[in-house]
């Protein structure tokens, strides 16, 4: 998807989600933007009802868990 698409959809949503990652070379930073706090209930019910939300969600969380489990072996060594 386009970053010009996203924006699109940003501005007729009525709600969102977006999850941004910023990368340099060494380091990585996590983010998350919402409309509101309904936006996680949000997201929780889609998951809940879909398969391919859940996994999704699921993915992103094991990815972060990771990369933080990666951070901490490396700092350590």
């Amino acid at each position: 998807m386009t970053l010009r698409k996203v924006k699109r959809m940003l501005n007729q949503s009525d709600d969102f989600l977006v999850f941004t990652m910023t990368q340099t070379d060494d380091t990585a930073t996590f983010g998350v933007f919402n409309q509101s706090a309904e936006s996680w209930e949000l997201l929780l019910n889609l998951a809940i009802n879909d398969y391919h939300v859940r996994e999704t969600l699921r993915n992103i969380v094991s990815t972060a868990d990771n990369y933080r489990d990666q951070k901490t072996q490396d700092e350590s060594e």
